[in-house]
């Protein structure tokens, strides 16, 4: 894979991590108190280590985010 910058190359190795875990609970989530609903994914590995995934609109966390899922084919 080319990556098109050092800004994607972090952003891919970060998202790296996730490679393995398996997603056992998605809610949205009053995470600060004020009322606004943050997805969140919590996410078990074969280890029984546990993983919590905060979905936001940016890096600084400045709001809720939002996920495109799509179901594909194998291979795709």
């Amino acid at each position: 894979m080319t990556y098109m910058n050092d800004c994607s190359s972090y952003m891919n190795d970060y998202y790296r991590e996730l490679i393995g875990w398996r997603i056992v609970q998605a809610e949205c989530v009053d995470c600060d108190g004020d009322e606004i609903l943050w997805p969140v994914l919590i996410l078990k590995n074969d280890e029984g280590k546990w993983m919590r995934v905060e979905v936001s609109c940016d890096p600084e966390g400045n709001g809720p985010g939002h996920l495109f899922i799509y179901h594909v084919e194998e291979g795709e």
